[in-house]
């Protein structure tokens, strides 16, 4: 991979190969991760951001929060740690305010744009309803209340800057296996049973009645009871207790190669001791390279969200 530091004046600076790195990607964190130690003869220049690539392919582009230079007898080291985009909008509150037939494309002039980012993709006819703003909410969470609420949607934001809100599955695959595919050295299956609900009880507004009751039958019939309390319609309900499922079982491989993959990308399994593995995708990325080489983590979620 190229690794890229971008001045404030827009200036790409490549950067030598690192001593080690550190990508994290988790479809549940908006934003990215990335730290990354140099060698360098002598201090560099500000950046504001930095740029990865794996070929001709730009895989992140994040705002640096750190930049540091330690000298030591060995020489010199540059560390760079930066967050995708994303974090501009989670690091600024909002106005509050209320918006009465909200739009996708209001929101993003006046709650992303002037971040710099590039455009938004979903759908931006308006919605018949109110959107409000407290006090104390970030510019990412009136994006991901509207879209949670009018769109049924997690909104993202791309390597390119585009705020995709169109819940779009990804149309790349990845093949794992020992025998032809992505080799790993180790699959964990992991059911994580505390993340399960059974029940979520719902109340149409603030200090009215619990009234409505969504069920995953599932859950219940495995003899698992967690109950929750939320304010949200029966939709939102049972998107949340769809999100619950599927984070509550995961596939770990631990891969000895580059970056590979992207956040939801559909993917499949082929294991002597586990068998065929399909219908999932990729939900988390954990890149590491220093002295030992590179290993790349992957994690697998079911696609399928059913109740």
């Amino acid at each position: 991979m190229r690794y890229e530091g971008v001045t404030v004046f827009g200036k790409a600076v490549s950067l030598p190969a690192p001593i080690s790195v550190k990508i994290r990607m988790d479809e549940d964190a908006p934003a990215h991760s990335f730290t990354g130690i140099f060698p360098v003869d002598t201090p560099l220049v500000s950046f504001l951001t930095c740029r990865i690539w794996r070929g001709d392919e730009l895989v992140f582009r994040g705002i640096l929060d750190e930049q540091s230079v330690c000298v030591e007898k060995s020489g010199m080291t540059l560390r760079l740690v930066a967050r995708s985009e994303a974090a501009l909008l989670l690091d600024n509150e909002a106005l509050p305010q209320t918006y009465v037939n909200p739009s996708l494309k209001q929101l993003f002039d006046r709650h992303a744009a002037p971040y710099g980012l590039a455009g938004v993709e979903g759908n931006q006819g308006a919605f018949r309803g109110k959107l409000t703003v407290k006090k104390g909410m970030s510019e990412w969470q009136v994006f991901e209340e509207f879209c949670g609420y009018f769109l049924g949607t997690t909104p993202r934001v791309t390597c390119s800057g585009i705020l995709d809100a169109t819940g779009k599955p990804s149309e790349k695959q990845a093949f794992f296996s020992n025998q032809g595919g992505i080799p790993y050295r180790s699959l964990i299956h992991h059911q994580w049973y505390h993340k399960r609900i059974s029940q979520l009880h719902l109340q149409a507004g603030v200090g009215e009645g619990y009234k409505g009751l969504v069920t995953d039958v599932e859950t219940a019939e495995m003899g698992i009871q967690r109950r929750r309390y939320r304010t949200a319609t029966n939709y939102m309900g049972n998107r949340s207790l769809k999100i619950a499922r599927r984070s509550a079982e995961e596939w770990v491989l631990c891969c000895p190669s580059p970056l590979v993959g992207e956040l939801g990308a559909h993917a499949q399994v082929s294991d002597p001791a586990l068998g065929t593995i399909n219908g999932v995708t990729v939900a988390k990325l954990a890149y590491q390279l220093d002295s030992r080489g590179e290993l790349c983590n992957v994690t697998l979620r079911k696609e399928e969200w059913g109740l």
